[in-house]
């Protein structure tokens, strides 16, 4: 039919306004077609179908609802599809069949292309807000978080779940210039939630949007410590078995700790954090080693743990250092250069 060139003819019925039934079968036919494959759905697209199909549904009746059926097919296809359909003002058109009043053939066929209409909305936001501070910055200015917040919830069906934290991890991220926190800081309760569920993407996109908002000024890291619940979460996730989720975790206790002594001290140094060092260095991986040292704060933190009170703390310690002890050349210097400050510090406090 394609091929054919049969779609022209089709998309011309649907001008017909004096024969109804005429442009019924039209659009059942296109509908057929956009069904298919993604040329097939773009043939249908490129013919011009969108728009005398937007003006059909808003007239409601059978050819109305044939109508939305095939703009469901056609905004199905992908989010270039979708944004077309709604660019035509199909959403408008589609309100009035959107009523518990409304014929039950007609209402189920409305809320199926409704959902077509909001699939894959919050990873083109992401995408786009991912692109860079100017593309994110206009997202949240058209009000992106409100609209993203009821999807942030553990409830919420997994692969929507995903998305969602992933776009807000993307509304996170960028330093030049850093995100208007007071945009994104009414998801941190909804973030801290999700640190308790077990899939292992959301939290890890969780961890990642954490260590994007710690890496800033002392008052977000204030503000992502005191919301209720999310410090221990966020420590707890330093012993997770997938290092997806365990190294963005550690990216943001390493900002954390580069914070006043106030913000420093709420982590108490438990072994928890001296363990996921260990793990995070063990066996000497140059890439893990470099994980470790590069994480701001995190290294003469881990040095200053050989000397804690606690066996529990002061042992898997020393298995971090001694691990990083066989890695390159510069990991080594850098150990050795972060025990000259120190002893240098010692000397020069005992003069």
């Amino acid at each position: 039919m394609v091929q054919a060139g049969g779609v022209a003819p089709l998309v011309a019925a649907l001008d017909r306004d004096d024969c109804a039934d005429l442009q019924f079968e039209a659009a059942w036919a296109l509908t057929n077609i956009a069904s298919g494959s993604h040329d097939h759905t773009m043939a249908v697209v490129d013919g011009g179908a969108i728009p005398k199909l937007v003006l059909l549904l808003s007239r409601g009746g059978a050819v109305g609802e044939q109508s939305a059926w095939a703009l469901g097919n056609i905004a199905g296809d992908g989010p270039e599809t979708r944004d077309a359909v709604l660019a035509r003002g199909a959403l408008p058109a589609l309100l009035p069949s959107l009523v518990p009043a409304a014929p039950r053939a007609r209402l189920n066929t409305a809320v199926w292309t409704y959902s077509n209409l909001c699939r894959d909305r919050y990873c083109s936001l992401g995408n786009i807000a991912g692109d860079g501070p100017e593309t994110r910055d206009a997202v949240l200015a058209r009000g992106a978080l409100p609209a993203l917040l009821p999807s942030l919830v553990p409830a919420a069906p997994r692969a929507r779940l995903n998305t969602a934290v992933w776009t807000y991890s993307n509304l996170c991220r960028n330093k030049n210039p850093l995100v208007d926190f007071e945009l994104v800081a009414p998801a941190l309760p909804y973030i801290s939630e999700l640190l308790t569920i077990e899939d292992q993407d959301a939290l890890a996109d969780a961890c990642w949007a954490l260590s994007y908002l710690t890496d800033g000024p002392n008052d977000r890291i204030e503000a992502v410590q005191t919301t209720p619940g999310l410090l221990p979460r966020l420590v707890a996730l330093l012993e997770h078995r997938s290092a997806a989720v365990k190294t963005p975790a550690l990216r943001a206790v390493g900002n954390m700790l580069t914070g006043s002594d106030v913000q420093k001290s709420l982590f108490a140094i438990r072994p928890p954090l001296a363990s996921a060092l260990v793990e995070i260095a063990l066996g000497g991986k140059s890439g893990r080693i470099e994980a470790v040292q590069t994480t701001p704060g995190l290294l003469p933190r881990l040095v200053a743990l050989l000397e804690h009170r606690s066996a529990a703390v002061k042992t898997p310690a020393l298995r971090a250092v001694g691990n990083m002890l066989t890695g390159s050349d510069v990991q080594v210097w850098r150990l050795e250069r972060l025990e000259e400050i120190a002893s240098s510090d010692k000397y020069t406090s005992s003069v």
